[in-house]
């Protein structure tokens, strides 16, 4: 493979990645999952600009990347891509899904995780979602181990009243896209 069917290869799975993550990701999100940009540029955004360029990605108002010009930004995908790349070293494989999982992912460790989105006033109806998805699994596959799970709130406060299985870390996005990590309060 040459180098011109190197870039183009890389661009196509760009563009399948920003359009399997809702159509609109940040930067820095292509450039932690696609590290081999920087093999054209030390900043890595040759083959976003290429992109842009030829009219396949878009800027959006708030600095996003979208595969459409009008998009608008799935904060649940956004807020559980950022949550896979934080923790990219470490993952084996991933997936990218819909509600009520958002992303899933084994980590180099074998163990599988998933990243789920509780979005605030929802929190009994995502309980109920998962708790029939954990047992629909369990009645089809003998196998069938209920994944670890990071939650992605909308409030820290969320956190106190969900009664999700298998939530070993609680997350939220901050203003500016970046993730801040947190464990449930134990009651005493």
């Amino acid at each position: 493979m040459d180098k011109k069917d190197m870039f183009d290869s890389l661009n196509g799975k760009i563009m399948d990645f920003v359009t399997d993550s809702g159509g609109c990701v940040r930067e820095h999100h292509i450039l932690r999952i696609f590290p081999e940009a920087k093999k054209w540029d030390a900043d890595g955004s040759r083959n976003i600009n290429y992109l842009i360029k030829r009219g396949r990605l878009f800027r959006t108002d708030d600095g996003l990347l979208a595969d459409e010009e009008d998009v608008k930004p799935n904060k649940p995908a956004i807020a559980a891509i950022g949550v896979l790349c934080d923790l990219y070293d470490k993952v084996a494989s991933y997936m990218i899904e819909a509600y009520p999982v958002q992303a899933s992912f084994i980590s180099q460790a074998g163990d599988a995780f998933e990243i789920i989105y509780v979005k605030y006033g929802d929190e009994a109806g995502l309980q109920a979602s998962l708790s029939l998805h954990d047992q629909h699994m369990l009645k089809a596959n003998t196998g069938f181990v209920t994944p670890k799970r990071i939650a992605i709130v909308d409030t820290p406060k969320q956190a106190e009243t969900l009664d999700i299985p298998n939530i070993v870390r609680f997350a939220v996005m901050n203003e500016g896209g970046s993730m801040t990590y947190f464990n449930k309060k134990e009651e005493s």
